[in-house]
């Protein structure tokens, strides 16, 4: 429900339409920004502002006059490329919860 909300405000403020691409690896960066921040909701909310700040600030250092000598593709990598070196240098500190792929059982503990 929540997820569903945030993708429509994806599809709908990105382009004003819906298309196979839109979404484009943000599951991914959402999962980083669980890890990065160590699995707490609050840092996890931090992380993903940083991650959000990497991608506006990817729409915003084009309309400077250097940006013409540096293809427009190097710009749409730069949060993917943030993602990953934040995943390569933190990951390996974060612990993931104990019952992180265990099925739910009711009642029990």
């Amino acid at each position: 429900s929540i997820a569903a909300l945030g993708g429509a405000t994806i599809a709908l403020t990105a382009n004003s339409s819906f298309a196979s691409n839109t979404i484009s690896g943000q599951g991914y960066i959402a999962l980083a920004a669980v890890i990065f921040g160590r699995w707490n909701p609050v840092g996890a909310t931090c992380a993903a502002l940083f991650f959000g700040l990497a991608q506006a600030l990817r729409d915003q250092v084009q309309l400077y006059s250097f940006a013409n000598a540096v293809p427009t593709e190097v710009f749409y990598m730069l949060p993917y490329v943030l993602t990953l070196l934040v995943l390569i240098f933190t990951a390996g500190k974060s612990n993931s919860p104990s019952a992180l792929g265990a099925p739910y059982e009711p009642g029990k503990r």
